[in-house]
């Protein structure tokens, strides 16, 4: 299991370069993450919200 991990970890980390639209373009990228636990209850929400900002 751990080389399994460490397999995609290293593929994940490889592709990272290519993921950049140009280098002289700068912008922002802001994440929010929550988590909600209802009483008395084995169910939870949990989800993000993403903003993503490309002004040069």
């Amino acid at each position: 299991m751990l080389r399994h991990t460490l397999r995609i970890i290293t593929a994940f980390a490889t592709f990272t370069g290519h993921a950049q639209v140009e280098s002289s373009q700068t912008g922002a990228w802001y994440m929010l993450f929550y988590k909600a636990k209802f009483k008395n209850s084995n169910w939870e929400i949990q989800g993000d919200f993403q903003y993503r900002d490309w002004r040069g």
